[in-house]
């Protein structure tokens, strides 16, 4: 997918709504541009790692939940998933979150991105560009199975700690510094530091990370607390080598290494050994933001 086909095809998106009528041109140009940059830095992120054979990326508002379901129709889902996971960035009322993954209908290596568009979110500085390399994370982990399995993202949500899922992926969302030290302060101080999650003790962590089993804990109320301790536990294994060395677990694991084994290799210690000292750091510099 380059740059030029992706601003066509906001364009087009734009005209079919009547979007014109409250853009300029050169508005217009400015914004799929934009856009199109996000996008395109997102493939550069994780260029050297096994990625989806194509991504599909549908932003859309809750009124064009419709178009969203046919879109994926068209891509070759099933039109009952394709109205649930239409839905996935959406409530009741209003599409505001994010849903990415691995596999449509009869093309498990193609990845589908849903970014729901609501008009307060342009507020959030997250929305540009570092949730799209949030989400698009979450296809590139499915990827190391593509080939060696009919269903990679099954491979990825059975092998991975839901800290591992999304603490890689919001560790991954930022690219300069200074944006990086505004998002690890709010990734805790939004909305995850809220009861019954707003005890972050050494043994809390550690229970944490304790019975958090690859595919049950997804759907956890602690899910939450991968944004958060699960973020906080790549910043500090990060230090230890790389920054993408997260991604590497993925590349073991989808092998027919364990989580555990594929761990011990990257980081040169055990699981079992590592986990109170990643603890302490995360609960310390928890504390530090709040004092």
């Amino acid at each position: 997918m380059d740059v030029e086909s992706i601003q066509k095809r906001l364009r087009e998106f734009a005209t079919e709504r009547d979007w014109n009528q409250y853009h300029s041109p050169k508005n217009l140009s400015f914004a799929s541009e934009v856009e199109a940059a996000e996008l395109m830095e997102i493939f550069r992120f994780w260029a050297g790692f096994d990625q989806p054979s194509k991504y599909i990326a549908l932003f859309y508002n809750f009124d064009d939940l419709s178009w969203a379901e046919d879109e994926l129709i068209g891509y070759g889902g099933p039109k009952k998933i394709a109205a649930v996971e239409a839905r996935a960035p959406c409530t009741n009322t209003i599409c505001t979150g994010a849903n990415s993954g691995l596999g449509i209908g009869p093309f498990p290596s193609v990845g589908v991105g849903r970014f729901g568009i609501h008009q307060p979110d342009s507020q959030d500085e997250y929305r540009y560009g570092r949730l799209h390399i949030h989400e698009y994370t979450h296809a590139v982990q499915a990827s190391s199975w593509i080939g060696s399995s009919n269903h990679p993202q099954s491979g990825a949500n059975n092998n991975s700690p839901c800290w591992l899922i999304e603490g890689n992926a919001h560790f991954a969302g930022t690219t300069n510094y200074e944006d990086y030290l505004a998002l690890r302060i709010n990734a805790v101080k939004s909305r995850h530091y809220k009861e019954p999650f707003n005890d972050y003790s050494r043994s809390k962590i550690l229970d944490y990370y304790n019975n958090n089993a690859p595919f049950v804990c997804i759907g956890k109320s602690d899910y939450v607390l991968g944004y958060s301790v699960g973020f906080l536990t790549f910043e500090a294994l990060s230090a230890i080598t790389e920054s993408n060395s997260s991604m590497y677990l993925y590349k073991y694991m989808s092998s027919g290494r364990t989580f555990e084994e594929a761990f011990e290799i990257i980081y040169g210690s055990s699981w079992e050994e590592a986990k109170p000292v990643l603890a302490s750091y995360v609960s310390s510099t928890i504390n530090q933001f709040f004092n």
